[in-house]
C-alpha cells in the first residue's frame, strides 16, 4: 500500500495520500516519518473539520517525537476553533504534564 501511495504522489499529490501515509507510519512506530507526511497536509485546502483532525494527527506525532512545545502550539490552534474538542484537551493535558516535568502514567 505504501508503494502505491508514494507512486500516486508522483502523479497527483493529494491530502488523502499524505494523511494515509502518515497514519501508516504512525502504526509502524515511525513518528518522524509520519510527521513529515502529516505536515504536508498543511499545503492543501481543508475544511474546518479536516484542519482539526489533521492538526490532531500532527500533534500526536509531535508528542511521539518529543516536540512538546510544537504539539502544544498546534493543539492551541485546534482549541481556538473548537474549545470543546476532547481529544485535543486530553492531549494538551498530557503535553502540559510533560512540560511541567510530571512523569507519564
Amino acid at each position: 500500500m505504501v508503494d502505491i501511495l508514494l507512486r500516486s504522489l508522483r502523479i497527483n499529490p493529494s491530502i488523502q495520500a499524505y494523511r494515509t501515509l502518515g497514519d501508516v507510519m504512525m502504526r509502524r512506530g515511525d513518528a518522524d516519518k509520519a510527521l513529515t507526511y502529516y505536515l504536508l497536509t498543511d499545503s492543501f485546502p481543508q475544511s474546518p473539520s479536516e484542519k482539526i483532525q489533521n492538526g490532531l494527527a500532527i500533534s500526536y506525532a509531535y508528542v511521539r517525537v518529543g516536540e512538546y512545545f510544537k504539539a502544544k502550539s498546534r493543539l492551541m490552534e485546534i482549541l481556538e476553533s473548537r474549545p470543546d474538542f476532547q481529544p485535543a484537551i486530553q492531549l494538551l493535558n498530557y503535553v502540559n504534564d510533560r512540560l511541567s516535568g510530571k512523569p507519564a502514567n
